[in-house]
């Protein structure tokens, strides 16, 4: 039937019946019934959210194998990005540009620069500002029960999003704990009317009595006490935004399964990266459809991240035998530094292994539906590392991948290289533009920009 002689059916509407004289209720999936004619929105004028994410991983790429050699909509996959044929269609690349900020620090200032768009506070593995998840959630990630989430698979390396200078966020990698926060603890199900914690409330009446006399506590405080008191302070606004958001959970809300406790080595001793890759991103897959949060980090690896990965492998200088690699990731980036990035096939490995998760995490995202098309439709996510090549640290061919279509403002299946070592931060500008803020630049100092990427982007 089409849209135009279809039943008239509220979304909300709940199936209902009885097991064993216990009434029961289960909410619907996006049908088509509730779609607009373009199949893009909700009949009634209500539109999907746009979700903006981060994919992080640690010690860059191999520029020469990454890099495609076509571009526009025509281009082909070069051999590092061969494992995302899969996703092809649904994310731009975008190579030849450069980091503006300061390259002062191995890693961590590429790490800094992309995420926070300047260098890092002197002598510190900090950042002077907000990250852009967090410059993003303060305006699209008031309206969900998390302002943002901060997930990870291995715990490796440093991590970049950060509430303010010198206040990094917390990132959870492990799936049960994750799973309890999402949909155990505090939780709607679908259909259900919320229940504000009474607790909640008496702990949020308690704060407020003493919110005056802290205002003025911070201003007789030096800077490194009014910094640690404005951190606990912030728990009060969490617990302000807990309560102006206890709103019901979208009826077409699936919740998964129940992720298992504990996730062992593999034999040759290096984590599982890949099942928990897996599990994280049905999690994270899950929360973004029920609405949980808009915004996202998720950390495959931290910056200079000394992991082995699964499926790379060597030959046994002795032996002549074939195996698990010994040593991790960041070590064969200058164990293998040779005149030119394809002398190290190692590394050439371990960076296809990252190219297949990376893959995993967005055909999830992909085979979630949400009306005619997926969530990652409505997502905008910027993919990228801490540099370019790593056996030198350099952050020029910075490597970036723009995943989605954020509701249909940015392009998608294309490859722009650009002609003159453009600013990165236009890139990260255009994304947030994507999400409808009205930000007039991005970075600071050099890292500053006001123009954003016009070929990534759709309006």
């Amino acid at each position: 039937m089409s849209r135009a002689g279809r039943t008239l059916l509220d979304r909300r509407t709940l199936l209902r019946g009885a097991i064993g004289g216990v009434a029961m209720s289960m909410g619907l999936p996006t049908l088509e019934l509730f779609l607009d004619a373009n199949g893009d929105a909700y009949a009634d004028g209500s539109s999907f959210p746009k979700r903006f994410g981060v994919f992080f991983w640690g010690n860059g790429t191999l520029p020469g194998l990454w890099t495609p050699t076509t571009q526009g909509a025509s281009w082909e996959l070069s051999e590092q990005l061969g494992p995302l044929a899969a996703v092809k269609d649904q994310i731009s690349v975008v190579t030849g540009m450069a980091l503006k900020s300061p390259n002062s620090t191995p890693h961590e200032s590429g790490a800094s620069g992309i995420m926070a768009g300047g260098d890092l506070i002197q002598n510190t593995f900090s950042l002077t500002r907000p990250s852009v998840d967090q410059s993003v959630a303060d305006e699209i990630g008031r309206d969900t029960r998390f302002r943002s989430l901060e997930l990870g698979v291995v715990d490796e390396g440093n991590f970049w999003s950060f509430a303010d200078a010198n206040v990094p966020n917390p990132i959870e990698f492990d799936p049960h704990t994750l799973y309890r926060r999402l949909f155990v603890d505090g939780f709607t199900p679908p259909g259900a009317e919320p229940v504000v914690d009474p607790l909640l409330v008496h702990r949020l009446s308690v704060l407020d009595a003493v919110r005056e006399q802290s205002g003025r506590l911070c201003g007789k405080l030096g800077a490194v006490d009014r910094q640690r008191l404005e951190q606990h302070l912030d728990g009060v606004r969490d617990l302000e935004r807990q309560l102006a958001n206890v709103t019901p959970t979208p009826l077409g809300c699936v919740v998964p399964g129940q992720p298992a406790t504990d996730y062992p080595a593999l034999p040759d001793g290096s984590p599982d990266l890949s099942a928990r890759n897996a599990v994280m991103a049905g999690l994270l897959a899950s929360a973004l459809s029920c609405d949980q949060t808009r915004v996202f980090t998720y950390w495959l690896t931290g910056s200079q991240a000394e992991v082995r990965l699964p499926g790379v492998e060597c030959t046994d200088p002795a032996s002549g035998a074939v195996g698990p690699c010994p040593e991790t990731f960041h070590r064969y980036t200058h164990d293998e530094r040779g005149v030119d990035w394809s002398d190290q096939p190692i590394v050439n490995q371990c960076v296809k292994r990252v190219m297949v998760e990376l893959n995993e995490f967005l055909s999830t995202l992909s085979g979630t539906p949400e009306g005619d098309g997926s969530l990652l439709d409505n997502c905008g996510i910027l993919c990228t590392s801490d540099c370019s090549w790593g056996a030198y640290h350099l952050v020029d061919e910075y490597p970036i991948i723009v995943a989605g279509r954020a509701g249909g403002t940015l392009n998608a299946g294309v490859h722009y290289r650009s002609p003159s070592a453009e600013n990165v931060n236009s890139v990260t500008l255009s994304l947030a533009r994507a999400m409808g803020l009205n930000w007039s630049s991005w970075g600071e100092g050099a890292a500053k920009t006001s123009d954003g990427l016009s070929a990534i982007e759709n309006w």
